[in-house]
């Protein structure tokens, strides 16, 4: 079974002449799965991934997790996340 593991990533972009910084916690089997649920939940919003500059992407621990309902999934004894193949 493949460990589920937690990341914080942070991002800038610019919109309209003003700069957003945004940060999210992602849950995912490793790195590279995590930046594409990002850009996938930040293309929602119109942006396009080369509008978007990652600043960082640290791996955090399950209970570290801000979203009240993400932390709830990400302690459950099974915790269940679309995987791609």
């Amino acid at each position: 079974m493949t460990k589920v593991r937690a990341f914080r990533i942070t991002a800038r972009y610019s919109r309209a002449k003003k700069r957003y910084e945004v940060q999210r916690d992602i849950i995912a089997i490793d790195e590279n799965k995590a930046l594409e649920k990002f850009f996938s939940e930040l293309g929602r919003q119109g942006l396009k991934r080369n509008e978007i500059t990652v600043t960082s992407v640290k791996e955090i621990t399950l209970s570290e997790i801000r979203n009240p309902k993400l932390r709830k999934i990400a302690l459950s004894e099974n915790p269940v996340i679309y995987i791609e193949d």
